[in-house]
């Protein structure tokens, strides 16, 4: 069975929240996109006293992204900054955290979800200033900054072309990357998901 085209997960430990307004241009929706046109999966909630959450991470989000189609390099560079992210989560955010995935039709953004507002880095980017909650690394981001926020953020930086950021949410933060779905051989657009996959509701 497919882990995208499965039943609906079990309700959440962790925290949820709808994603970021504002997100970076890579990924953002284009004006008069709704919400509908997202759908969102839980793919791994984690508690407070699980050992070591990062191996079940990394092995749903490879057959995730796998049927998604998204190319076999790519998958390698996502399941290792998930990996540092939810790594970070486990080890310094109190509480059950959660991998989320949220699937458009250009983009599959990979969130992880924790319980410590505090967002990564020391301070603000500079260059233009982030939305309000939230801080991406689009922007110009000096290299001390990242030097700072530690080793898993500057793998997901260097990783992900830039294309991540944070949000402080009603009950800790999310920390997100960003993939580009592949095209169709046709060319004519993003290959279309095997099967609708029930959308998760709680965010």
């Amino acid at each position: 069975m497919s882990i995208l085209s499965g039943p609906s997960p079990r309700p959440a430990p962790g925290p949820t929240q709808a994603p970021a307004r504002g997100a970076a241009p890579a990924t953002r929706e284009s004006p008069g996109r709704t919400r509908h046109s997202q759908r969102h999966h839980t793919l791994y909630d984690w508690t407070p006293t699980e050992p070591n959450p990062t191996s079940p991470v990394r092995r749903r989000l490879r057959a995730a992204l796998a049927a998604l189609r998204v190319p076999a390099d790519a998958v390698d560079d996502a399941v290792l900054m998930a990996s540092e992210l939810v790594a970070n989560a486990h080890r310094h955010a109190p509480g059950a955290g959660r991998l989320r995935l949220v699937v458009t039709a250009t983009t599959v953004r990979v969130e992880v979800h924790d319980g410590n507002p505090r967002l990564p880095g020391p301070g603000p980017c500079s260059g233009s200033p982030p939305a309000p909650g939230r801080r991406s690394g689009e922007i110009d981001c000096p290299s001390s900054w990242l030097a700072e926020s530690g080793r898993g953020l500057r793998i997901v930086h260097a990783l992900s072309g830039g294309r991540w950021g944070s949000r402080t949410t009603a009950s800790g933060k999310h920390v997100w990357f960003a993939l580009p779905r592949p095209v169709s051989h046709s060319g004519r657009g993003p290959l279309k998901h095997p099967g609708r996959p029930p959308e998760y509701e709680g965010g």
